[in-house]
C-alpha cells in the first residue's frame, strides 16, 4: 500500500512539473521569446532576392533553399563547407547576384553586445582582381554597418556592435551584394556574442 501511495505521489509530481514546463514553453512562444540559436546560420531566415524589377521570396529550412529554387546550384543558399585560406569551415553559402541584393532576415533574435562575422570567398575563386562582396547589417531595418569581403584568401573576422539593442528581441537583416558576382563563391558564419 505504501509503495502504491509513493508511486501515486511521484506520478502526480511528475505530471505537475511537465504541465508547468509545457505552460511555460507555450507562454514563451506566445510572447515571441523562444530562444533561437546564437549562431545565426543554424536558424531559418526569410530569404528575399531583390532586383530593380521584382522581389522573390524563398523558403529556407533544414539548412538549404529547396533544390528546385534556382536555375543553377551556385544560386542556392545553403549550409556548406568552404575552404578559405586553406581552412575548411561550416558556413552559409550565399553567392551574390548581379544587379540584385540577397536579404537574409532572422526574426525575433535576442540581441547581445555584438554580432561576430567570419567571411570568406572560396580559395579556388580568388584571383585578387574580382569584386568584393558586401554584407550590410540591419537591426529592425536600421542600418548598422557594412562588412566588406575583399577578393583575398582566408577567413576574415569582424564584429558589429549591437549594444544599443542589447537584451531586446529584434529582426536582423543581412543584405548581401557585389558589384560583379563573377566567381563570388561567398560563405560566412555569424554569431550573437556578449
Amino acid at each position: 500500500m505504501e509503495n502504491k501511495n509513493l508511486i501515486l505521489i511521484i506520478s502526480f509530481i511528475v505530471i505537475v512539473l511537465l504541465a508547468g514546463g509545457f505552460v511555460l514553453l507555450q507562454n514563451q512562444k506566445i510572447a515571441g521569446m523562444q530562444e533561437k540559436d546564437s549562431r545565426l546560420i543554424l536558424n531559418n531566415p526569410k530569404i528575399e532576392i531583390i532586383d530593380s524589377e521584382k522581389t522573390e521570396s524563398f523558403q529556407y529550412s533544414n539548412g538549404s533553399m529547396p533544390l528546385d529554387c534556382c536555375a543553377e546550384d551556385w544560386q542556392r543558399i545553403r549550409l556548406d563547407k568552404l575552404i578559405g585560406g586553406g581552412q575548411s569551415r561550416l558556413c552559409l553559402f550565399a553567392h551574390p547576384r548581379n544587379n540584385a541584393t540577397v536579404n537574409l532576415i532572422y526574426e525575433k533574435i535576442r540581441i547581445k553586445k555584438a554580432i561576430s562575422f567570419n567571411t570568406a570567398i572560396a580559395d579556388i575563386m580568388v584571383t585578387g582582381q574580382n569584386s568584393p562582396v558586401y554584407i550590410d547589417v540591419y537591426i529592425n531595418d536600421v542600418f548598422l554597418e557594412r562588412i566588406t569581403q575583399l577578393d583575398k584568401r582566408g577567413w576574415f573576422a569582424k564584429d558589429v556592435s549591437t549594444e544599443n539593442y542589447e537584451n531586446k528581441l529584434a529582426d536582423i537583416k543581412l543584405a548581401i551584394s557585389s558589384d560583379n558576382n563573377f566567381q563570388r563563391h561567398f560563405c560566412f558564419d555569424t554569431e550573437i556574442i556578449d
